[in-house]
């Protein structure tokens, strides 16, 4: 794949990623985690473009949210933000 003259090698292999635990151990924390991460994915797609860079595809996002409806807990509960 060509580059365009702003871009260097790094920028295609680049892949933002989250690790976190399944079970964390305060809701509150975990929640404000999420709600942080949410933001990032609501607003950092124009951030993206803006800077020449392809933003996060919505069913990748929105998988990743079902990922964590699904798997994120905290006191054996899943979290909300």
């Amino acid at each position: 794949m060509p580059l365009e003259k702003h871009q260097t090698q790094a920028d295609l292999g680049n892949s933002p990623y989250i690790l976190m635990h399944r079970d964390q151990p305060k809701a509150d924390k975990a929640a404000a985690m999420l709600k942080y991460f949410d933001w990032c994915y609501k607003h950092g797609g124009e951030m993206a473009e803006k800077l020449h860079y392809v933003p996060m595809p919505e069913n990748v996002v929105n998988m990743v949210k079902e990922t964590w409806a699904n798997e994120v807990r905290a006191e054996g509960k899943p979290v909300t933000y």
